[in-house]
């Protein structure tokens, strides 16, 4: 059997997901209100990050789906390291948006 050209079987993404992945950093929410511009230019961002975030993640989902098909029944471990990607993409804590950490003595204060 020939894997050299035309008959390897990929188990990486094909439309670049997992690179888009490792250049996203979770982002901290945290604005400065006192300056108007720079608090809407900082939700706007978030706003943008977010949205990468989520696309990503339906690339990813159609990366999985078709090395599914491709694979057949040898899925579980030819598509592994993607479901992985995909399992620590959407527990990552900025996939859910921003969070707030509680003060000391559990109160928050905005």
């Amino acid at each position: 059997t020939n894997h050299g050209q035309g008959g390897e079987r990929r188990s990486t993404p094909s439309r670049g997901a997992a690179g888009v992945m490792e250049r996203l950093k979770p982002y901290s929410y945290h604005p400065d209100k006192s300056d108007p511009v720079a608090y809407l230019r900082s939700v706007d961002q978030m706003a943008k990050e977010k949205e990468v975030l989520v696309q990503t993640t339906l690339l990813l989902q159609e990366d999985i789906k078709q090395c599914y098909r491709r694979e057949g029944t040898n899925h579980g471990q030819a598509c592994r390291e993607l479901v992985q990607k995909y399992r620590d993409l959407i527990s990552s804590p900025s996939f859910g948006g921003p969070t707030k950490s509680p003060k000391p003595g559990g109160s928050e204060e905005e």
